[in-house]
C-alpha cells in the first residue's frame, strides 16, 4: 500500500538559500559559544545547541523550517539548566558554624 501526502505549501529548497540557511545557524552557534565563555566563563555545554534546535522545533509557530522565529517561552528552559549545570561551583567548608551561617 503507498500512502500519498498532501503537497507541501513550502517552495523546493535552493542552494543558495540552504547555504545562506547554514550559514547563519554557523553563526548562532559560533555567538553561543562566545556568549557562555565571556558571560559564564565556561565553554558551551556539548550538543545543547543542537538540544535547543530541536526543542525550538517542537515549540516554534514561525515558518521557517530550521531556524526558530515564534516560540514561547523566549527563553529556553532545558538550554538554561544545562548552562546552569556547568558553572563551576565552589563548596567551601566552614570552619566553624557561625561562618557556615554567613554563607548560606
Amino acid at each position: 500500500m503507498v500512502w500519498e501526502n498532501s503537497p507541501t505549501l513550502l517552495p523546493p529548497p535552493h542552494p543558495d538559500v540552504e547555504l545562506y540557511r547554514a550559514s547563519l545557524v554557523s553563526k548562532l552557534r559560533q555567538q553561543y559559544q562566545e556568549m557562555t565563555h565571556s558571560r559564564e566563563g565556561i565553554d558551551a555545554p556539548k550538543e545543547s545547541f543542537n538540544r535547543w534546535l530541536m526543542e525550538r522545533k517542537v515549540t516554534d509557530t514561525g515558518c521557517d523550517p530550521l531556524l526558530p522565529g515564534n516560540s514561547y517561552p523566549e527563553i529556553s528552559p532545558a538550554m538554561y539548566r544545562e548552562i546552569m549545570n556547568d558553572i563551576p561551583i565552589k563548596v567551601v567548608r566552614p570552619k566553624c558554624s557561625e561562618i557556615g551561617r554567613a554563607h548560606v
